[in-house]
């Protein structure tokens, strides 16, 4: 039970979030609601572990929206009431929002918690295996579950401990009820469960294995059917969040250069690179948030050869400089960048080639940016990382066998022994060397052999998943070599289970990832490019037909001649420069790929980071390639045609 404490302390002292922050510093009175509101919100919020009054999340709501008006009246006076109205709309949005997040939080809850359920269960199952006792079930789940589940059930242990629940069946009861709306099958192997304890011992078997079988097969199916829902939401994120805007950019250069005082620079800004961003991630956001996690993230933060992401350490006479790899990509990107505005600052016709560069360096300046900082992130992980995935795959197997070897009575050194002896061409057998040679060389028991501060072989592979497994295998070896064998054939089905449905969904969703790729690697920057490319066009057509018109003999010197009558649907004087225009469009390029780089790795690595920001960066230095060559493959093919004089 110390265990368990500790756990709760450390549940008890996790920081506030965004959401509390916000609702509780804005939140200066008690909001009054109905005896029945705030039951029904105080429920809501407890699930979730929002530690906010309900109250004060309506009252927070209404002030943000008092404070919005001052300040949106501001930019009226200044004659820029587009903004003060989208500072208004922003402002209601968010209060709307602050009001409806709980809800939406119980509900991806209670979506994102499958995993959690399904080793909540395995868990109960191997406790009760090796002793019919629901208390002792409860604490061993409680201490090994993670994530929102692990803390609540902890929670709940505790309550149990300090007399708030009559019994350990009781807690059982409430909590699979929490999770009976979202997740029938959990309720369904918590009762058989509970059921199984008043049983014979025979019975009792059976009925842990038919727990598990309803958790993994109604979760597999579970999973199988958002693959085939998942589509869709693609479709529609593809269609309306990035070919739509892709292609309405064409109506960008006939409006820039005949309302130029209706389309100004700051519209163009505001719109391409700030409203529609955030439209088309909040759509890919919702849809993502009602994905149930099946891939498994490995964190290696804790393994001794990994390098921090965060900062860059520097030896300065024997003395360790730790500098943010944030400050130092900021100014990478600044220096870039401010190449570029130097070289659109030169003296130049209205369109030229070192305007056009001037433009591209100062998108080249942000990529960089974006690309030394997820360099900076996985720079000499991923070979770690991709060894500990390796050994993940093989565990399950290595399980299998080693459970089946433990069945005839074998002991578990004996049996490692066994395993390494038929295992010696994979990634694995350095942790089972590992185990074996601690257990030999120091007399260790499994869990410190494993576990052990200074020796513990687990420090070479910080997996959660093995690292939990391995902890539920040595917890139960000293209960008997049969009951540990039971448990290690348990978990390796499990693990094929879980294996398999990954394998499944990657399948179901191989089409709409590729098509999501190709959008991003080459749709994307083609089009937006060859916009570029085709508005800088128009811009030097223009000026070359001014430039005619003016110096025809004899027209310049006659007013009715002037460039102003005869071209009177252009304004020159405030056409959006074409590198103004080049730099907008690539920044929303530029944030569309990574919103899709982001999208993709969610689908399909799951919440590994490493992965995420590989697939960023490569797709970041694709797409400004190709987006370069395209505007410069435009320019160069048809410039020579136009020759700007003015």
């Amino acid at each position: 039970m110390q265990a368990l404490e500790k756990k709760l302390l450390v549940f008890e002292k996790r920081k506030a979030g965004w959401y509390e922050k916000l609702c509780n510093s804005l939140g200066f009175f008690e909001f009054p609601l109905s005896e029945k509101q705030k039951r029904e919100l105080a429920a809501k919020l407890d699930f979730c572990d929002i530690r906010v009054k309900p109250g004060k999340i309506f009252s927070a709501s209404l002030i943000l929206i008092l404070l919005s008006i001052p300040f949106s009246s501001i930019f009226f006076f200044l004659a820029l009431a587009p903004i003060g109205i989208l500072l208004l709309l922003g402002s209601i949005g968010l209060a709307v929002y602050l009001i409806i997040y709980p809800s939406l939080q119980v509900r991806y809850t209670r979506i994102r918690a499958t995993s959690e359920l399904i080793q909540t269960v395995l868990y109960l199952v191997v406790s009760l295996r090796l002793s019919p006792s629901l208390e002792n079930a409860l604490i061993f789940a409680a201490s090994n579950t993670h994530g929102v589940v692990g803390r609540k059930l902890r929670k709940m242990a505790w309550e149990l401990k300090i007399g708030k629940y009559r019994s350990a069946d009781e807690v059982l009861e409430k909590f699979a009820e929490e999770w009976k709306q979202e997740n029938l099958e959990f309720y369904e192997a918590i009762d058989l469960i509970r059921t199984s304890t008043l049983q014979t011992q025979e019975r009792r078997e059976r009925m842990l294995d038919e727990a598990i079988d309803v958790m993994l097969k109604r979760n597999m199916e579970r999973m199988m059917r958002y693959s085939r829902q998942l589509r869709n939401p693609l479709l529609i994120i593809n269609t309306l969040g990035i070919t739509l805007p892709v292609l309405t950019v064409i109506l960008f250069p006939i409006m820039v250069i005949f309302l130029p005082e209706v389309i100004e620079p700051w519209l163009l800004f505001l719109f391409y690179d700030a409203i529609l961003p955030l439209i088309v991630f909040y759509i890919m956001h919702e849809t993502l948030k009602s994905k149930p996690i099946t891939f498994g993230a490995i964190d290696i933060s804790q393994h001794p050869k990994a390098r921090r992401g965060d900062v860059l350490i520097l030896n300065f006479f024997g003395k360790k400089i730790k500098i943010p790899t944030l400050l130092i990509s900021i100014l990478i990107g600044a220096l870039i960048i401010a190449a570029g505005v130097y070289l659109t600052s030169l003296p130049g016709g209205k369109v030229s080639l070192t305007k056009i560069f001037g433009g591209l360096i100062i998108l080249a300046g942000i990529a960089c940016a974006i690309l030394a900082y997820s360099f900076f992130q996985f720079f000499g992980n991923l070979d770690i990382r991709d060894e500990i995935r390796q050994i993940e795959v093989e565990f399950d197997e290595v399980l299998f066998q080693l459970g089946y070897i433990m069945a005839t009575g074998i002991p578990l050194e004996a049996g490692l022994e066994r395993i390494r002896n038929r295992v010696r061409a994979l990634r694995i057998v350095g942790l089972i060397d590992g185990i074996i040679t601690n257990i030999r060389k120091f007399g260790f028991t499994l869990k410190k052999a494993l576990f052990d501060e200074k020796f513990g072989v687990m420090k070479q592979y910080p997996s959660r998943l093995i690292k939990s497994i391995m902890s539920v295998i040595a917890d139960t070896i000293e209960k008997g070599v049969a009951g540990t064998a039971k448990t290690i054939l348990s978990i390796s089905s499990y693990l094929k289970t879980l294996h398999a449905v990954e394998e499944h969904m990657k399948e179901i969703l191989d089409e709409s990832l590729s098509n999501m790729r190709i959008m991003m690697n080459l749709l994307v920057p083609i089009a937006s490019g060859a916009v570029v490319g085709l508005a800088t066009l128009m811009v030097m057509v223009l000026f070359q037909i001014e430039s005619i018109l003016t110096n025809v003999t004899g027209l310049a010197d006659r007013p009715e001649f002037s460039t102003e009558n005869l071209m009177f649907a252009v304004d020159f004087k405030n056409i959006i420069p074409a590198e103004v225009f080049l730099v907008c469009v690539g920044i929303y390029m530029l944030e569309v790929t990574l919103m899709l780089a982001y999208f993709i790795s969610l689908l399909e690595y799951g919440e590994d980071k490493l992965d995420r920001y590989k697939l960023i960066a490569q797709s970041i230095l694709i797409s400004l390639g190709i987006f370069t060559f395209s505007v410069l493959l435009i320019y160069f093919s048809f410039s020579g045609m136009i020759e700007v004089t003015r």
